[in-house]
């Protein structure tokens, strides 16, 4: 061999000896290592008949105000199977891995006050976290249908509890839902027992409400059919606090007290007064202060509020016929009387915030809820809005989250029979889930930053949903 060719020879096998030693690129790792710091494999959607992981996560489990650093929590079946750090849990061989070192797990969210009006509400719902809804009745959407679909997989959405919508006699709405006589009240609530309904909505307001006979029958024939009573009572025989007094189990607005309560004023005298009845009583209330903020827009400004409103973010998944309906909603509920003047209804709104937050600091449970379907609130993202307003009244984000996981699930299960639990992240509970790029116990805007939301076990990524909120849009034309 002639020594040029040696010389070839070795400068080659010390070259390949040099490749063979440095570092990996930055951007990669070989199969023998270990997952770096800031690894995410996350699948675009995982069904739920698989077993899924969720590995290096922070959980938040909602059962106190906790994080739990780098664990993995496994899913079986739909529910939380197993959770431990992630150094020293094992998982089955067939299980897929969700993947997202850092990030935070939380419960999904239980939307308390919703009316589900088209089939394409159910997906902004998911798609913003929320995993459960609280339908407080329907005009004429086939909610039944959809909540059994729902829950046999057949349809992609949150899980759904949906109530029968109980009117007085007088009151706006359709003809099949009022009640003028006991005896109606009692074949009423009969009837939406043999129809699969979960619970009684009740709506008596002013001089159109409930007379007292009429509420005591349904208030008795409700236990006899094992219902819960939920909703509006502020009616001029009915008044808030008499209707917590017969057993209804929750205050669907906030504003309910204004009226009933505070006859219409702002006399700050009065908020210990409602604050221990409501407290005697043991029932929930919903604030939905998002309506009050939509009312402080439009009233004496309808079609600059209008614009307001119609301006946030997800109106493209608003249906096509929303606004028209909010407009009808505005002239039906009289939300801007004749002489009104704008920023009029700010003062009542923000009295209406202020003893909210007197009703949680004195310990009132409060439920999450924005009254979707109804003037001003899009499907899902307002119930992000409804967050920030509590935000604003000076709840914590620990306390804000409470209001729709761990409270709803005690109420949930607590009022609609044979409820799975969900609303914290405990073995057993239905695995309905979010996973996050940020902590919502530092910032509840962070409830915002999703990865991906879990629902009953069916995982989808923010991509996914994206991807199919996407679709929607473009059906409704937007």
């Amino acid at each position: 061999m002639n020594l040029l060719k040696l010389f070839k020879i070795l400068i080659g096998i010390i070259l390949l000896s040099i490749g063979c030693t440095s570092d990996p690129p930055m951007n990669g790792s070989s199969m023998m290592d270990p997952p770096r710091p800031d690894t995410k494999i996350i699948p675009e959607e995982v069904e739920s008949d698989s077993s899924v992981a969720f590995v290096g996560v922070n959980v938040v489990p909602m059962d106190r105000e906790q994080i739990l650093a780098d664990q993995t929590v496994l899913i079986q079946n739909g529910m939380i199977a197993q959770i431990g750090p992630s150094a020293s849990t094992t998982l089955p061989a067939s299980v897929v891995k969700i993947v997202s070192n850092g990030s935070y797990l939380m419960p999904g969210l239980a939307g308390m006050h919703a009316h589900l009006i088209v089939e394409g509400d159910l997906l902004p719902l998911l798609a913003n976290g929320v995993t459960t809804i609280l339908n407080m009745g329907e005009v004429s959407a086939p909610v039944l249908f959809w909540r059994n679909q729902i829950q046999l997989g057949e349809r992609i959405g949150p899980t759904v509890y949906a109530g029968a919508w109980t009117r007085s006699g007088d009151a706006t709405g359709p003809e099949g839902q009022k009640v003028r006589t006991p005896g109606r009240a009692r074949s009423y609530i009969r009837q939406k027992k043999n129809q699969g309904y979960d619970f009684i909505k009740v709506w008596s307001v002013g001089a159109n409400g409930f007379s007292p006979e009429v509420f005591a029958a349904i208030m008795e024939e409700a236990a006899n059919q094992g219902y819960a009573v939920m909703g509006h009572a502020r009616g001029t025989f009915i008044s808030t606090r008499r209707a917590l007094e017969l057993g209804q189990v929750m205050v669907a607005h906030a504003e309910e007290y204004f009226w009933s309560h505070f006859n219409a004023t702002h006399n700050t005298s009065l908020i210990q007064d409602a604050i221990d009845f409501t407290l005697n009583s043991g029932a929930y209330v919903t604030p939905s202060l998002m309506i009050d903020k939509t009312i402080s827009l439009i009233q004496g400004n309808v079609e600059g509020g209008l614009a307001q409103l119609l301006a946030q973010p997800g109106n493209r998944f608003l249906d096509p016929n929303g606004e028209q309906r909010w407009r009808n909603q505005i002239n039906t509920s009289n939300l801007s009387p004749p002489g009104s003047q704008p920023d009029q209804y700010v003062p009542t709104y923000n009295f209406i915030k202020s003893y909210t937050k007197a009703f949680s600091d004195a310990g009132v449970p409060l439920l999450l809820g924005s009254d979707m379907g109804y003037v001003g609130s899009i499907p899902g993202f307002t119930i992000h809005e409804e967050m920030q307003i509590l935000s604003e009244i000076g709840l914590t984000p620990y306390q804000i989250l409470e209001t729709g996981t761990k409270n709803a699930s005690e109420f949930i299960t607590q009022y609609i029979p044979g409820a799975s639990a969900f609303g914290i992240i405990e073995p057993g509970r239905q695995a309905d889930l979010i996973l996050l790029d940020a902590n919502p116990l530092e910032d509840i805007a962070n409830v915002k930053n999703r990865v991906g939301v879990m629902t009953r076990g069916h995982w989808f990524s923010e991509t996914k949903l994206e991807q199919m909120l996407e679709e929607l849009a473009q059906s409704y034309g937007n």
